[in-house]
């Protein structure tokens, strides 16, 4: 992506933040379903929430101890995806929430 941001616990939790082209052009439920599919490769895709003008698309390992989330919104003809990874049960109890909420209050533009 052209820009991004990326952060990382000490227990490698990590997030990261990227602005994409909307190519192919898709609205973010197109988006949400593309991700739902390669996420299945992998992990079980638990649910599909809304968080203001993202879509969160929440996957599990079939153990339940590592949990992938991904964030999704169309800006103009870009797509801005947010990406978090916890490793373990411990991290997404411990900062699911949040970034939820920040997802969903996001209003910048990841520039």
């Amino acid at each position: 992506g052209r820009d991004h941001f990326h952060a990382e616990s000490a227990t490698s939790a990590s997030l990261r933040a990227v602005r994409l082209d909307n190519n192919p052009k898709g609205n973010p439920e197109f988006w949400a379903g593309a991700i739902e599919t390669g996420l299945s490769e992998r992990f079980n895709v638990t649910e599909r929430e809304m968080a203001g003008r993202f879509i969160i698309v929440h996957a599990a390992t079939e153990d339940g101890t590592a949990r992938y989330d991904v964030a999704v919104a169309v800006e103009g003809s870009e797509l801005l995806m947010i990406d978090t990874f916890y490793p373990t049960a411990s991290d997404a109890s411990r900062f699911g929430a949040p970034v939820a909420s920040a997802v969903a209050t996001f209003g910048g533009t990841l520039r």
